[in-house]
């Protein structure tokens, strides 16, 4: 499941820094819906990223934030 929440053409740079990201297979992730930020764990889906996620081929949803729907705004500094 990690594996389609990846986002390939985001530069190193802006890839988030609130979790571990090797740990979750490079997945784009809320930290929010995370339970552990250090170590593999669960993670809350959002009924409308669930559906995707559970069916028999996986696929991206739609609203997932691995979809360019993420903004970096963490990895902002703080002036910005």
């Amino acid at each position: 499941m990690l594996l389609v929440l990846r986002n390939d053409w985001l530069p190193t740079a802006c890839l988030p820094r609130t979790y571990d990201l090797a740990k979750y297979c490079g997945a784009i992730l809320c930290s929010q819906g995370m339970r552990c930020l250090d170590n593999l764990a669960e993670v809350w889906v959002c009924p409308s990223c669930q559906k995707p996620l559970a069916a028999r081929t996986l696929q991206q949803p739609k609203d997932a934030i691995a979809n360019f729907q993420y903004y970096v705004h963490s990895e902002l500094p703080q002036e910005v």
